[in-house]
C-alpha cells in the first residue's frame, strides 16, 4: 500500500512539472516568436510535455471522482443499486484501458522511427503517454473496483 502513496504523489509531482513545463516553454516560444527570433523547438517540446500532462490529470481526475459524471438518474436510486451501476461502469472503464494501453503500445512501435518535427526524438515519446497514463488509471479503477466489492 506504501508503494501506491508513493506511486501518486510522484505522479501528482510530476504533473506539476509537466504543466509549469508547458507554461514556461509557450511563453518562452511566444516572447522570442514576438521579438522576431522563433524557437520551432519549443513547441514541440510543449507538446510532448502537454501529452504526458494530460494522461497524468487524467488519472488523477479518476483517483478523485473529478470526472463528469451524471447522476441525474441513479442518485435517487437506493444505495445497492447505486454500487452495481458503479461497479459496472468502472468495469467498462477497466476494459476500455486495457484496449487503450493495448493499441497505445502498437502506436507506440509504429512511431519509433518517426521523429518529432524540430527534435530529434521520437514520436514514440508522446504516444506512450496514452499507455502509461491508461496504466495509472487501469491501476485507480481496479482500486475503485475493490472497494466497492468489500462495501457492504
Amino acid at each position: 500500500m506504501q508503494f501506491f502513496k508513493k506511486l501518486v504523489m510522484t505522479e501528482e509531482l510530476i504533473a506539476k512539472v509537466l504543466l509549469v513545463g508547458v507554461v514556461i516553454l509557450v511563453f518562452f516560444a511566444a516572447v522570442m516568436r514576438s521579438a522576431g527570433y522563433p524557437v520551432p523547438w519549443s513547441v514541440d517540446m510543449a507538446q510532448l510535455l502537454f501529452a504526458w500532462f494530460a494522461f497524468m490529470a487524467a488519472s488523477q481526475a479518476l483517483r478523485r471522482d473529478s470526472h463528469i459524471g451524471v447522476d441525474f438518474f441513479t442518485r435517487n436510486l437506493p444505495i445497492k443499486y447505486q454500487k452495481y451501476i458503479s461497479l459496472s461502469h468502472y468495469i467498462l472503464i477497466g476494459l476500455f484501458l486495457i484496449v487503450i494501453v493495448v493499441f497505445g503500445v502498437k502506436l507506440s512501435l509504429d512511431n519509433k522511427d518517426r521523429v518529432l518535427n524540430s527534435l530529434p526524438l521520437s514520436y514514440s515519446l508522446v504516444t506512450i503517454s496514452v499507455s502509461i497514463g491508461s496504466l495509472l488509471m487501469l491501476k485507480t479503477v481496479i482500486s475503485k473496483i475493490k472497494g466497492l466489492i468489500s462495501k457492504k
